[in-house]
């Protein structure tokens, strides 16, 4: 059902990510990490403001700005909080990457919850495999955009899972989640969306199914036209 998850599972999800928050806090306290773009922690609203231009004339000799727009989400606005709020960078950069690791497990939670897939007991390994698989851990601390997407793509998925909702609300509220993956890497951001249309695909032959596929489909192009056009022009 798409009812709130049971306490248990909110403690599981609160464990986790102070458990999480704790291991990144461990590492170099006080000391920041080079995260992907230096500008974007360092000066966010600097940042933000040279994304209009497709030259960058402050970036050392001057240099046309590779999918910088895709930092505008979420990278930029949660910066940029942190930055009003005046939380030490290399703070705000601990909890960003604490913030990723635990949505990818209770996304990969919830969805196997959904999908009863497995045992509790398994539920929850899967989901704590699915957040620490090599390839989060390797890259979420020097390129955090580049996992995003698949931080995010449970939860992409999980509205189109519920049988109870409306096909276009299923499809807009999985389209609304996808801007959250950001747009610095295309390729990653569009591997990531990739399962969730084989799953609508795999589904059985009928009105659903195609009335999810017609409201998704659009919803995925209005959802990354914000740094598809930009990259078009790049």
């Amino acid at each position: 059902s798409e009812g709130p998850p049971p306490p248990r599972s909110r403690r599981w999800l609160l464990g986790f990510w102070a458990a999480v928050f704790a291991a990144f806090l461990a590492v170099s306290p006080g000391r920041m990490t080079f995260d992907t773009k230096l500008g974007v922690v360092a000066d966010p609203w600097r940042f933000l403001g040279d994304l209009g231009e497709l030259w960058h004339s402050r970036a050392g000799f001057g240099g046309i700005a590779d999918q910088y727009v895709g930092y505008a989400i979420p990278m930029l606005p949660y910066y940029g909080a942190a930055d009003l709020l005046h939380v030490p960078v290399w703070l705000a950069e601990r909890l960003w990457l604490s913030l990723i690791v635990a949505t990818a497990f209770w996304g990969a939670l919830r969805l196997a919850e959904r999908l009863r897939v497995g045992s509790p007991a398994t539920r929850l390994l899967g989901a704590v495999v699915y957040a620490l698989w090599p390839t989060y851990t390797i890259v979420v601390g020097s390129t955090s955009a580049a996992a995003l997407p698949g931080a995010l793509l449970p939860w992409v998925l999980l509205p189109l899972t519920n049988p109870r909702l409306a096909p276009r609300i299923a499809a807009a509220r999985s389209a609304l989640l996808i801007p959250l993956m950001g747009g610095v890497n295309a390729a990653s951001t569009l591997a990531s969306l990739l399962p969730v249309g084989l799953y609508l695909l795999s589904r059985p032959g009928g009105p659903r199914k195609r009335a999810l596929l017609a409201w998704w489909i659009p919803g995925v192009i209005l959802a990354t036209a914000w740094w598809i056009v930009p990259l078009l022009l790049f």
